[in-house]
């Protein structure tokens, strides 16, 4: 993530950013590519966002929220995290001390 913010794929400048992650040849995708990828990547992230989760079952479900504070700003912003344990992973548990 730091590598994405250093190099500048919030601010569109993706160049140093995609050689850093994807190696030296992903440098020279275009313009053109790199907004299609973006456009992509928004598809997938919306239809992951409304996936069906209706037919899973959990075991656990932990919810906490994450303060931080993005780009110097003056006010910290909360991200709330939820990782659910679905029941098939959950093969066996034991009791013990933290």
């Amino acid at each position: 993530m730091f590598t994405c913010t250093r190099g500048g794929i919030s601010t569109g400048d993706f160049h140093e950013a995609l050689a850093a992650l994807l190696g030296p040849n992903a440098a020279g995708l275009s313009s053109t590519t790199i907004s299609r990828l973006k456009a992509d990547w928004w598809n997938e992230y919306d239809r992951w966002q409304r996936r069906d989760l209706s037919t899973r079952r959990f075991v656990y479900i932990w919810a906490d929220g994450v303060y931080f504070r993005p780009r110097m700003a003056e006010e910290k912003q909360c991200v709330l995290v939820l990782i659910g344990a679905p029941l098939v992973v959950c093969l066996q548990t034991t009791a013990g001390n933290r």
